[in-house]
């Protein structure tokens, strides 16, 4: 019989303090942890809650590059969707998402197939 089994990597902050709680609380009290081994679990924890912090810092800056790059499109002629077109009027961020408005639309960025000025403008390029 073989057995699987599936192991979510993505363990947070709580579920590792609520084991570790749990470790000590079920050790033998005449053979504890080693000091040891309980100093690696706690870098571990301190390591994960640093990654933790540096993955929501660059999050952040993906978003910012995203909507600083979007710039550029303000006032020119965009296609989207295939058979869509029209002038971006604004550029904006939800729910972790840049997106531009075209008329009555609001387009994710990465939505957006072509970029076109438009012959009576005059943005720099």
């Amino acid at each position: 019989m073989a057995v699987t089994s599936t192991f979510d990597a993505s363990l947070g902050q709580q579920q590792f303090l609520n084991l570790l709680v749990t470790q000590l609380r079920n050790q033998d009290p005449l053979s504890p942890t080693d000091q040891q081994d309980f100093l690696a679990q706690l870098a571990q924890f301190s390591s994960l809650e640093q990654l933790q912090q540096v993955n929501a810092g660059l999050q952040s800056v993906e978003q910012q590059q995203l909507l600083a790059g979007g710039t550029g499109l303000l006032g020119r002629t965009v296609s989207y969707g295939g058979t869509e077109s029209g002038v971006v009027e604004e550029l904006t961020r939800q729910n972790g998402q840049v997106l531009v408005r075209v008329g009555d639309n609001l387009i994710p960025l990465a939505d957006v197939q072509s970029v076109r000025q438009d012959a009576g403008s005059s943005v720099p390029g």
